[in-house]
């Protein structure tokens, strides 16, 4: 259970992290630099709802 624990704050430090990076490529320039970073934000996105989902179940 510690370990699913350890993961799932890893994820969600992750996901994080691609937040920023997404935002940073949006606000390129570059028209294929922006929807890598818009593909980057939704994954980003779904990353946060399956770490947080997970961190709820296992602190119910």
């Amino acid at each position: 259970m510690e370990l699913i624990a350890i993961l799932s704050g890893f994820l969600v430090l992750g996901s994080l992290l691609g937040l920023l990076i997404g935002f940073i490529q949006v606000l390129s320039k570059l028209e294929q630099t922006k929807k890598n970073g818009i593909q980057t934000l939704q994954f980003s996105v779904i990353g946060l709802i399956i770490g947080f989902s997970s961190c709820a179940l296992l602190f119910n």
